[in-house]
């Protein structure tokens, strides 16, 4: 993987998992204890389904705008047809 594929990734995991952070509270018991190891099991079980959501949600949107830009170039498309008439012969 080149340097540039190694940023963009970590660029994209970083637009993914900033709300997951927000929403998945950090472990509060002591490190190395069986809470703890239990606390961050449910963190990351709650990050990955955060980022599972977000990225549903991303590809949604994407979905919308895609379906928008073709009812504007359909519009569009009739505009011109509606413009497309053979003038009168003199």
């Amino acid at each position: 993987m080149t340097i540039k594929h190694t940023v963009a990734a970590v660029l994209l995991l970083s637009a993914f998992a900033s709300p997951a952070f927000a929403a998945c509270p950090a472990p509060t018991a002591t490190e190395d204890t069986p809470e703890h190891l239990a606390q961050q099991r449910e963190r990351l079980v709650c990050l990955q389904n955060e980022i599972a959501r977000t990225s549903e949600d991303r590809q949604r949107d994407f979905e919308i705008e895609a379906i928008g830009r073709s009812v504007d170039q359909i519009q569009l498309q009739r505009k011109f047809d509606a413009l497309n008439f053979e003038p009168p012969e003199l």
